[in-house]
């Protein structure tokens, strides 16, 4: 990535909820001996209150897998430059360049309406490697832009534009939710299989002395269509 032996990329966000209670929703992604990892969660600070529950693949898919998205004709959404559209999932939310903060290993991302693009990995509509997108799946109290990825269907279209508004169509491929561990570096390399690959987290918020992680993330990769 930047070519340390270590690098740490970390997505985090703090919101005031009162004077005396906040949260930050976060979605890290480090590396060691090469080897990215990822992982997720809430940081809760003071009276923590009630986080919901985050969705997870019920049904993981491969790209051997048969399409199980209905093939109906889809006319593809009216979108602005840098947004993301997911129709089939009711997703439709903007995009905000992301990368690490000068001088540090963390990276901002936005507020849980809108979707991290990591400009490290590959372009949006790139020939080669892996364009990588990530974000809040809530804001611990309610649904951010990727609630519903975990219900994506095999098959179905995924629209993204770039900063000048070319748009470009993908079709999800794979779609799994997995315990945080090392991420593959084909999810946000330069070279090989162009593809799409969006992150956001998943499953129960689980307490880790004063911060609260979410255990599991949901991956979804997509091929140009």
């Amino acid at each position: 990535m930047n070519g340390r032996s270590r690098t740490a990329i970390i997505h985090s966000e703090r919101k005031a909820i009162t004077r005396r209670r906040f949260m930050a929703t976060t979605l890290a992604l480090t590396s060691t001996a090469g080897v990215a990892a990822l992982t997720g969660g809430l940081l809760g600070f003071g009276t923590p209150p009630t986080y919901l529950k985050a969705p997870t693949v019920q049904a993981p898919f491969t790209a051997a897998d048969p399409d199980t998205q209905p093939d109906a004709p889809e006319t593809p959404p009216v979108m602005r430059p840098m947004e993301v559209a997911i129709p089939s999932l009711e997703i439709h939310a903007g995009l905000i360049e992301v990368g690490l903060e000068p001088g540090t290993n963390k990276m901002e991302i936005p507020s849980p309406e809108k979707i991290g693009y990591y400009t490290p990995a590959a372009p949006i509509g790139a020939a080669t490697g892996s364009t990588l997108l990530a974000g809040h799946v809530n804001n611990g109290l309610s649904p951010g832009a990727l609630w519903n990825l975990a219900k994506a269907q095999k098959g179905a279209h995924v629209y993204i534009t770039n900063s000048t508004g070319q748009q470009f169509t993908y079709k999800i491929t794979t779609a799994r939710t997995i315990q945080r561990q090392p991420l593959p570096e084909d999810t946000y390399t330069l070279d090989g299989t162009p593809q799409l690959v969006i992150i956001t987290c998943a499953g129960e918020p689980a307490p880790d002395g004063k911060v609260l992680n979410y255990t599991q993330n949901t991956i979804i990769t997509a091929v140009p269509a």
